[in-house]
């Protein structure tokens, strides 16, 4: 009785090593898996971090072109963010508003003519 005893223990035993055998291989092969997933994720990560920089550095170019081309305009966002500076812009507007107003056809027809040959050119 007990020899069979002891078979089935062994029996019993080799089934449980072999499932536990079956389980690590499966959790290694799932382990494998998921650092194939973190490496891929991570080569992810990186090349969206050289896009952002890419990203942030043309817009500090495009920032630096902008300063530039208001500097040669004499232009400034600060000029429209003062209110003495808005006022002074809706004064112009106002005197090309009045006077596209008083024009009669022919100044208007003259003056269109005048902006068309000379658009071209530039100063």
């Amino acid at each position: 009785m007990d020899n069979n005893n002891t078979q089935n223990i062994d029996l019993g035993l080799s089934k449980l090593m072999d499932k536990l055998s079956l389980n690590v291989e499966t959790a290694q092969d799932q382990i494998q898996e998921l650092r194939s997933t973190v490496d891929n994720q991570n080569m992810l990560i990186i090349q969206a971090r050289q896009q952002v920089h890419v990203l942030q550095e043309t817009v500090n170019y495009l920032q630096n072109r902008i300063t530039i081309l208001e500097d040669r305009l004499n232009l400034g966002n600060r000029y429209f963010l003062e209110p003495e500076g808005v006022e002074n812009h809706m004064d112009f507007v106002q005197q090309d508003v009045q006077m596209l107003d008083s024009d009669t056809d022919e100044e208007m027809t003259a003056r269109r003519n005048s902006a068309d040959a000379g658009a071209c050119v530039l100063p």
